[in-house]
């Protein structure tokens, strides 16, 4: 179904998003209100695999949650920075691991319904160790877990960001190629 934005006004405007809030018409005349959160930079993710075939994950607070949460590295593109390079560099400033093959798996929208990030994910083997390059606002611990262990993390709970859940259900599927 078609719609025209009527009235759009922007709520807050911060460092990695902005929050509008749109009054939309519908083809048929009704007349709806849209929150939206618009990021400023997409995002990559990555699921690493190493060479005893364990997940290479991160282990930090999230402050959104109030909570420690396991994840595959992740984080946000650069201004001017393509995608693959924006996986290369979190993947080895996160975990400390540099990828030697990177393959491109999907693409996919976190919150689709009031939010505008774009996540890419890829699948990264053939690692070479190297050193972590954190952020001075970042605070993590690099985990390793086998896709069956990850598998039984995300089934009790202990593994509950989208991303990651993702990502692993699809290594699962793309390991089994």
């Amino acid at each position: 179904m078609d719609f025209t934005v009527i009235d759009s006004k922007t709520c807050f405007q911060g460092k990695i998003m902005d929050v509008r809030k749109d009054r939309i018409r519908f083809d048929n005349g009704v007349e709806a209100d849209r929150e939206v959160v618009v990021k400023h930079h997409e995002a990559t993710a990555i699921i690493a695999l190493d060479e005893q075939e364990k997940l290479l994950m991160v282990e930090q607070y999230r402050y959104g949650t109030g909570q420690v949460m396991l994840e595959i590295p992740a984080g946000l593109v650069d201004p001017g920075e393509d995608y693959e390079a924006c996986a290369r560099r979190e993947l080895e400033e996160e975990t400390g691991y540099r990828a030697g093959r990177l393959v491109r798996m999907f693409d996919y929208y976190a919150t689709p319904g009031y939010c505008s990030e774009k996540i890419v994910l890829y699948f990264a083997t053939d690692l070479v160790k190297t050193q972590q390059h954190l952020d001075v606002d970042e605070f993590l611990s690099v985990q390793r877990y086998s896709l069956d262990e990850a598998i039984r993390k995300i089934e009790q709970g202990e593994i509950t960001d989208g991303k990651t859940i993702a990502a692993i259900f699809a290594a699962q599927v793309y390991c089994k190629r």
